[in-house]
Protein backbone atom coordinates (compact mmCIF):
# COMPACT_ATOMS: atom_id res chain seq x y z
CA UNK A 1 0.00 0.00 0.00
CA UNK A 2 1.17 3.54 -0.72
CA UNK A 3 0.81 4.51 2.95
CA UNK A 4 3.46 1.94 3.74
CA UNK A 5 5.98 3.60 1.41
CA UNK A 6 8.58 6.05 2.58
CA UNK A 7 10.70 8.47 0.59
CA UNK A 8 13.53 9.72 2.75
CA UNK A 9 17.11 10.84 2.80
CA UNK A 10 19.45 8.78 4.98
CA UNK A 11 19.27 11.48 7.64
CA UNK A 12 15.48 11.78 7.61
CA UNK A 13 15.28 7.97 7.87
CA UNK A 14 17.58 8.17 10.89
CA UNK A 15 15.41 10.85 12.52
CA UNK A 16 12.27 8.77 11.87
CA UNK A 17 13.97 5.65 13.26
CA UNK A 18 15.28 7.44 16.37
CA UNK A 19 11.87 8.95 17.13
CA UNK A 20 10.33 5.46 16.81
CA UNK A 21 13.02 3.80 18.95
CA UNK A 22 14.07 6.78 21.08
CA UNK A 23 14.17 4.74 24.27
CA UNK A 24 16.96 2.52 22.89
CA UNK A 25 19.10 5.58 22.18
CA UNK A 26 18.46 7.09 25.60
CA UNK A 27 16.38 9.86 24.02
CA UNK A 28 12.90 11.29 24.25
CA UNK A 29 10.97 11.12 20.95
CA UNK A 30 10.80 14.94 20.75
CA UNK A 31 14.58 15.43 20.63
CA UNK A 32 16.12 18.22 18.56
CA UNK A 33 18.69 17.69 15.82
CA UNK A 34 21.56 20.12 16.29
CA UNK A 35 23.02 21.78 13.22
CA UNK A 36 26.72 22.52 12.72
CA UNK A 37 26.60 25.81 14.63
CA UNK A 38 24.81 24.19 17.59
CA UNK A 39 27.35 21.37 17.59
CA UNK A 40 30.24 23.83 17.61
CA UNK A 41 28.71 25.65 20.59
CA UNK A 42 28.33 22.34 22.44
CA UNK A 43 31.98 21.51 21.72
CA UNK A 44 33.07 24.95 22.97
CA UNK A 45 31.12 24.53 26.21
CA UNK A 46 32.12 20.87 26.67
CA UNK A 47 35.82 21.36 26.11
CA UNK A 48 36.63 24.97 27.06
CA UNK A 49 40.39 24.35 27.16
CA UNK A 50 40.39 23.62 23.43
CA UNK A 51 42.16 26.43 21.59
CA UNK A 52 39.67 28.45 19.59
CA UNK A 53 41.64 27.99 16.36
CA UNK A 54 41.21 24.22 16.70
CA UNK A 55 37.45 24.13 17.31
CA UNK A 56 36.40 23.73 13.68
CA UNK A 57 39.09 21.12 13.00
CA UNK A 58 38.12 19.05 16.02
CA UNK A 59 34.42 19.32 15.15
CA UNK A 60 35.26 18.08 11.66
CA UNK A 61 37.21 15.16 13.18
CA UNK A 62 34.26 14.29 15.46
CA UNK A 63 31.86 14.36 12.50
CA UNK A 64 34.18 12.16 10.47
CA UNK A 65 34.53 9.69 13.35
CA UNK A 66 30.74 9.49 13.60
CA UNK A 67 30.59 8.86 9.85
CA UNK A 68 32.58 5.71 10.56
CA UNK A 69 30.40 4.75 13.57
CA UNK A 70 33.25 5.31 16.01
CA UNK A 71 32.58 6.15 19.64
CA UNK A 72 34.80 8.37 21.82
CA UNK A 73 36.59 5.30 23.21
CA UNK A 74 37.47 3.59 19.92
CA UNK A 75 41.21 3.29 19.38
CA UNK A 76 40.66 3.78 15.64
CA UNK A 77 39.99 7.46 16.35
CA UNK A 78 43.70 8.18 16.01
CA UNK A 79 43.26 7.89 12.23
CA UNK A 80 40.94 10.92 12.29
CA UNK A 81 42.77 13.00 14.90
CA UNK A 82 44.20 15.96 12.98
CA UNK A 83 44.83 18.12 16.07
CA UNK A 84 45.74 15.82 18.97
CA UNK A 85 42.56 16.82 20.84
CA UNK A 86 40.08 14.34 19.39
CA UNK A 87 39.95 11.77 22.21
CA UNK A 88 39.24 14.15 25.11
CA UNK A 89 37.18 16.59 23.01
CA UNK A 90 34.94 13.88 21.50
CA UNK A 91 34.35 12.36 24.94
CA UNK A 92 33.48 15.76 26.46
CA UNK A 93 31.32 16.67 23.45
CA UNK A 94 29.32 13.43 23.62
CA UNK A 95 28.78 13.79 27.38
CA UNK A 96 27.53 17.36 26.93
CA UNK A 97 25.38 16.46 23.90
CA UNK A 98 23.83 13.54 25.76
CA UNK A 99 23.05 15.82 28.73
CA UNK A 100 20.96 18.01 26.41
CA UNK A 101 18.87 15.03 25.28
CA UNK A 102 19.49 15.94 21.66
CA UNK A 103 21.51 14.62 18.71
CA UNK A 104 23.68 15.94 15.90
CA UNK A 105 23.60 14.97 12.22
CA UNK A 106 26.15 12.20 12.68
CA UNK A 107 23.95 10.57 15.32
CA UNK A 108 21.05 10.32 12.87
CA UNK A 109 22.94 7.60 11.04
CA UNK A 110 25.31 6.25 13.71
CA UNK A 111 22.71 5.61 16.42
CA UNK A 112 20.26 3.59 14.28
CA UNK A 113 23.13 1.36 13.15
CA UNK A 114 24.20 0.88 16.77
CA UNK A 115 20.64 0.14 17.91
CA UNK A 116 20.09 -2.44 15.17
CA UNK A 117 23.45 -4.08 15.92
CA UNK A 118 22.53 -4.35 19.61
CA UNK A 119 18.86 -5.31 19.23
CA UNK A 120 18.06 -8.14 16.85
CA UNK A 121 14.29 -7.68 17.29
CA UNK A 122 14.42 -4.09 16.06
CA UNK A 123 16.70 -5.18 13.22
CA UNK A 124 14.13 -7.87 12.29
CA UNK A 125 11.34 -5.28 12.35
CA UNK A 126 13.30 -3.10 9.93
CA UNK A 127 14.11 -6.16 7.80
CA UNK A 128 10.42 -6.99 7.54
CA UNK A 129 9.33 -3.37 7.06
CA UNK A 130 11.68 -2.53 4.17
CA UNK A 131 11.65 -5.21 1.48
CA UNK A 132 12.16 -2.90 -1.51
CA UNK A 133 14.79 -0.19 -1.26
CA UNK A 134 15.90 2.31 -3.85
CA UNK A 135 18.86 4.58 -3.27
CA UNK A 136 19.26 7.48 -5.66
CA UNK A 137 22.64 9.17 -6.08
CA UNK A 138 24.21 6.05 -4.58
CA UNK A 139 27.66 7.28 -5.58
CA UNK A 140 27.32 9.94 -2.87
CA UNK A 141 26.66 7.48 -0.03
CA UNK A 142 29.40 6.85 2.53
CA UNK A 143 30.44 3.93 4.74
CA UNK A 144 28.00 4.61 7.58
CA UNK A 145 25.13 5.05 5.12
CA UNK A 146 26.10 1.68 3.66
CA UNK A 147 26.10 0.30 7.23
CA UNK A 148 22.54 1.50 7.80
CA UNK A 149 21.43 -0.15 4.55
CA UNK A 150 23.13 -3.38 5.61
CA UNK A 151 21.47 -3.22 9.04
CA UNK A 152 18.03 -2.69 7.53
CA UNK A 153 18.36 -5.43 4.94
CA UNK A 154 19.90 -8.44 6.65
CA UNK A 155 18.22 -11.26 4.80
CA UNK A 156 17.23 -13.48 7.72
CA UNK A 157 13.63 -13.91 6.63
CA UNK A 158 13.77 -13.60 2.87
CA UNK A 159 15.18 -11.42 0.17
CA UNK A 160 15.05 -7.75 -0.58
CA UNK A 161 14.87 -5.91 -3.84
CA UNK A 162 17.56 -3.24 -4.15
CA UNK A 163 17.74 -0.50 -6.72
CA UNK A 164 20.85 1.64 -6.64
CA UNK A 165 21.01 4.59 -9.02
CA UNK A 166 24.33 6.33 -9.35
CA UNK A 167 27.02 7.65 -11.61
CA UNK A 168 30.60 6.48 -11.04
CA UNK A 169 31.87 9.61 -12.74
CA UNK A 170 30.25 11.71 -10.01
CA UNK A 171 31.46 9.63 -7.06
CA UNK A 172 32.67 11.63 -4.07
CA UNK A 173 33.59 8.66 -1.79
Amino acid sequence: SASFCQIRTFHSFGAWFLRKYAFYAGLEPNFTVYDDDDSLEILKSAFPSLPKKNLNYVMHDISLAKDYCLSPDDKELEVFDSTGYLYPAYKAYEKKLKSTGNVDFGDLIRLPVKIMEENSEIQRQMNYRFKVIMVDEYQDSNDVQEAILSSITKEEDGGHDYFMVGDVKQSIY
